[in-house]
């Protein structure tokens, strides 16, 4: 009995030293990179392929989109599909199209940015700049999860966005409101999946119980060190500021000005 725990532990020591993952961005793509300008021609290249991101890599030439660190996406509203001809493939009109965008902001175990030149929040803030009007909605995932390509909530945010821009659009129709809106989410990632394949089964999930100690004593580090909390502080005060009186919030009335 005693043999079969020892050699129980160290094969569970191996597969979790081996699986490790490592600190890391994930979304590394510019605006300006052929991954994101994919993004732009193909708006509704995810949809098409049921919000999967893998899906899309081998149906770009080796471009992987999804580094891209702000992406376009767009879904097609309902009965926005015209026929060209019998039989032939449906056409999708730009005018019929409901978009949205999604950027990311990554950080290390410290709370420091991991991008190095601080281009993930440069975007973020340089696409909220060219909107007169913004709904931003800000994510900060959990234990067992990263921005990493495929990730569950990666996953979730994009369809919480889809339906976030289809409310907009409704409120438009009815009240006239929102209707010059741009929908933007902003996914806040951090290490909080240790092992490198976590597809929250039996298996992994074992293996991935013991991390909650450590993945709890960081994210408690992030919240109280490095640029985390400054940056958090700047999406959403800086970039909504009229949903916030300066006085309350101790922070200057900055130079955006699109929250309504």
């Amino acid at each position: 009995m005693i043999r079969f725990l020892r050699l129980f532990l160290l094969s569970y020591l191996y597969l979790f030293l081996v699986s490790c993952t490592k600190v890391q961005q994930y979304r590394t793509e510019t605006a300006d990179s052929p991954a994101c300008k994919y993004l732009q021609d193909n708006p509704t290249a995810l949809a098409d392929q049921n919000n999967v991101e893998s899906a899309i890599h081998a149906k770009s030439d080796k471009i992987e989109p999804w580094r891209c660190m702000i992406q376009s996406h767009a879904t097609i509203r309902s009965g926005a599909i015209e026929n060209q001809s019998s039989g032939s493939h449906p056409k999708k009109k730009n005018s019929q199209l409901s978009t949205f965008t999604l950027s990311f902001v990554e950080f290390d175990e410290q709370g420091n940015l991991i991008d190095p030149h601080n281009l993930q929040k440069a975007a973020l803030f340089e696409h909220v700049e060219k909107s007169k009007q913004n709904l931003i909605f800000v994510f900060i995932h959990g234990w067992r999860n990263n921005a990493d390509v495929d990730n569950r909530n990666v996953h979730s945010m994009r369809v919480l966005l889809s339906y976030s821009k289809s409310f907009v659009e409704q409120r438009c129709r009815e009240d006239s409101r929102y209707c010059n809106a741009n929908v933007t989410g902003v996914y806040i990632a951090w290490r909080g999946q240790e092992l490198a394949y976590d597809d929250f089964g039996v298996l992994t999930t074992a293996l991935a119980t013991p991390t909650i100690l450590s993945r709890k004593q960081a994210s408690e580090t992030l919240s109280k060190k490095g640029s985390y909390g400054d940056t958090l502080a700047t999406v959403t005060l800086y970039l909504i500021p009229k949903c916030f009186d300066p006085k309350l919030t101790g922070y200057p009335s900055p130079k955006l000005q699109h929250c309504r």
